[in-house]
């Protein structure tokens, strides 16, 4: 919202209080015509008449319109126009009061640029989007604050300006300005008001300069507030030998400008960002277009960047004229793709190289928006291009052709007021208008600004009272969550105590695994030792197995010949027994032919009966050989059943101690295997001691952590009940704010300012 202090109204009660000064003086004429009225008496002249009738127009007509005119402007009617009637009197038709008549020539005059300047007041507001450029007075304030330091505060200096614009008009208000405040050792000599062509104004400029040199011996300073013309003026000063001693100040880095600049016979140049009054208004557009995008301020005013011989590399370089600035400060495309095809409009100037700055501006970002859908057209008109003209009369059917071929978006910079309404018609035909570089900024203008911003700051007033709102409920219950955390962090302590402690048993447990890990390791290595020698012995043993059933068979081959024989022995013993029978027999023959032979046969008898009693004893040593041979062939029955049971069981031995090697080797491969395992165990047991060491630090660390945490949950929850007594205040202080806007808006209420075309 623009302030009711703000320079551009204080320049504009100064102009109201010339006015009112001079309705003043006005008024003290009238006792001097009604004594020429009767010193004249009924002897008056026709011309006496019409010199009577002349002031009394001024007086009852003009000025008594001038006085109802800045009624009508202290009663809140903004729209109000002076209109001055009265026009200069010929000297010569009045030579008896030819004094009269040139001070009522000097009133109309006055009364006429009292009427311009009070019209001025009033101009009609433009209703475009958003203004997008300098501010002419801080232009001038920013001027006058470089020379007054150059100056050390003391010095005489001069202004060189041009008459018919606002936006200069403002600068040289600003610069006195801050002068008279800051700066009352500088005295302002001269305002000097050059006018012409491009080319006769740079020769009246480098002339005026001369005349200030040559008329003005203790000159300091020169102010040139028009952008074109500082080289001019720099020549002069360079040529009388001054460079360096007379200060120079100036606007824009134009090339001319700026080689004087770095020679040091301009000391400092005020730049505008013209690039940025090109390249915002086109982003600006687009971005209300597509997306919806309102200015945050009326007044988007661009960087004024000081220039000095210093900086000088920094803003512009030979052959390639004005640097960028850094791409931040400029605006940004918005995302979205316009829904369908934007034409935008931008009317621009031809007529010097600051323009094409702008230029340069609106051309980039014409290239930014045209993959959005955006197309951006450059439009200059031809009179301005042959002829430099910029007034409403060249611009305003542009805008007409601009509305009538309904393009979609408008950027134009207003230098002639009498623009206005043609821009207004645009807008009221619903397209929106970007000014910039310049615009008028009349009190009607500022005052319809501050009702703007006020119903704005009125509207933001009640919905900051309404976050504010939202923010207190919101916070209230972060204050909730945070004393449910401060409690959780608490618990969450004694978790992670309890954790730490169960933590260190854990590394007990770790340390212990990683022992019986290594002596596993140990003992692994000992049982595939022990599973290789058993391996080793198995083998051996399968090959005395082998050996063994090789001897079982054999064996059982000879136990079988044995049964065989044995048999036959059996046979031999019954033919013994046979014989022994047979003996026996024989014996008892002998015994009985004995018998018979008597005495010579006692001896035989005797030999009878030994050979009968040898048969007995061999028939019985038969029968016991044959019992014998039978056990002994029983014997070898079961042998040879054990044999051939014993060799089945060797035969199954060998198998059991084949599949043992096997199992054996194993039970070797699986030792080796998990020797291997338990090595990499142990070697994981002691990495996992190493972890679990470090999560026992970082353990204690989350245990500092929380405990922290615990206490700054509690500062928390303290600033968040502060802060919920803040936002209260907060919320008072929203409440007062919208009141202030909505009084504010009561206050301009009174302010009649319609946008009548």
């Amino acid at each position: 919202m623009i302030p009711i202090s703000s320079p551009d109204i204080v320049a504009h009660a100064q102009a109201l209080l010339s006015v009112m000064i001079f309705a003043a003086t006005t008024q003290r004429l009238a006792p001097l015509l009604k004594r020429f009225r009767r010193r004249n008496g009924q002897d008056a002249t026709e011309a006496h008449k019409k010199l009577a009738q002349a002031a009394r127009q001024l007086a009852e007509l003009d000025c008594a319109g001038l006085r109802q005119a800045i009624l009508d402007l202290s009663h809140g009617k903004l729209s109000t126009q002076l209109a001055i009637r009265s026009l200069p009197l010929d000297p010569a038709r009045f030579r008896e009061a030819g004094e009269i008549a040139e001070a009522l020539n000097t009133i109309i005059s006055v009364l006429h640029q009292t009427a311009a300047d009070f019209n001025t007041l009033t101009e009609l507001p433009c209703r475009r989007l958003c203004y997008v450029g300098p501010d002419s007075y801080l232009e001038g304030t920013t001027c006058a604050e470089m020379m007054g330091k150059i100056l050390n505060g003391r010095g005489v200096v001069a202004v060189i300006t041009s008459p018919g614009s606002m936006a200069l008009e403002m600068r040289v208000a600003g610069f006195q300005a801050r002068l008279r405040e800051s700066f009352p050792g500088v005295e302002l000599s001269r305002i000097i008001q050059c006018t012409g062509s491009a080319d006769t104004l740079l020769e009246a400029v480098q002339h005026e300069t001369k005349i200030l040199l040559d008329t003005i011996p203790q000159l300091a300073g020169i102010y040139l507030t028009r952008g074109g013309v500082p080289a001019a003026a720099a020549r002069s000063v360079e040529a009388e030998g001054k460079a360096g001693r007379v200060r120079i100040i100036s606007h824009d880095m134009l090339d001319e400008t700026m080689q004087y600049l770095q020679k040091g016979v301009i000391t400092a140049t005020l730049g505008q960002d013209p690039y940025g009054q090109g390249h915002d208004p086109v982003i600006h557009l687009f971005n209300h277009l597509a997306a919806g995008w309102q200015p945050p301020s009326p007044r988007m005013l661009t960087q004024l960047d000081i220039v000095t011989p210093e900086t000088c590399d920094r803003f512009w370089k030979a052959g390639q004229g004005a640097l960028l600035a850094n791409a931040d400060r400029y605006a940004t495309p918005a995302r979205a793709r316009a829904a369908r095809p934007l034409r935008l409009a931008i009317v621009g100037r031809a007529d010097n190289s600051f323009f094409d700055l702008i230029r340069r501006g609106i051309l980039d970002a014409a290239e930014k928006i045209l993959p959005l859908n955006a197309l951006v057209e450059l439009i200059v008109p031809e009179e301005n291009r042959r002829l430099g003209k910029i007034s409403a009369d060249v611009y305003g059917p542009v805008v007409e052709s601009v509305v009538a071929q309904r393009y979609d978006g408008l950027a134009i910079g207003i230098f002639d007021p009498k623009l206005v309404p043609a821009v207004n018609r645009a807008a009221q035909a619903g397209i929106p208008v970007v000014t910039y570089n310049s615009e008028p900024g009349g009190l009607r203008s500022m005052i319809h600004a501050s009702i703007e911003q006020s119903e704005k700051l009125l509207n933001l007033g009640r919905a900051m009272a309404e976050a504010v709102g939202q923010i207190n409920t919101a916070t209230q219950q972060v204050n909730s969550s945070m004393c449910e955390v401060s409690s959780g962090t608490v618990s969450q302590t004694e978790q992670i105590n309890r954790t730490r402690s169960s933590l260190d048993s854990l590394l007990n447990h770790i340390a212990e695994v990683d022992r019986q890990a290594g002596a596993g390791a140990t003992a692994a290595e000992s049982t595939a030792g022990a599973a290789l020698a058993g391996a080793q012995a198995i083998e051996k043993t399968l090959g005395s197995m082998q050996q063994i059933q090789a001897s079982v068979a054999e064996t059982s081959g000879n136990v079988d010949n044995l049964g065989r024989n044995s048999a036959k022995i059996g046979g031999i013993m019954k033919a013994i027994g046979s014989i022994a029978y047979q003996i026996k027999l024989l014996g008892i023959n002998a015994a009985v032919e004995a018998a018979h032979a008597g005495t010579y046969g006692a001896g035989f008898s005797i030999v009878a009966n030994e050979i009968r009693s040898l048969a007995d004893r061999t028939a019985k040593a038969s029968a016991d050989i044959v019992d014998v041979v039978k056990t002994v062939q029983s014997s070898i029955q079961q042998l040879e059943q054990a044999m051939v049971a014993s060799l089945q069981s060797v035969r199954s031995g060998s198998d059991l101690a084949g599949q043992a090697g096997s199992a054996l080797d194993e039970i070797r491969t699986s030792v080796e295997q998990n020797k291997g395992r338990l090595g990499d165990v142990a070697k994981s047991a002691s990495q996992m001691q190493t972890f679990s060491h470090e999560v026992g630090h970082l353990m204690e660390v989350v245990a500092s952590v929380s405990e922290k945490n615990a206490a700054a949950a509690e500062e928390v929850s303290a600033a968040t009940q502060e802060m919920t007594a803040r936002l209260e205040d907060v919320r008072q202080m929203a409440q007062n704010l919208a009141q202030i806007a909505e009084g504010e808006q009561n206050l301009l209420a009174k302010f009649n300012s319609p946008h009548d075309a």
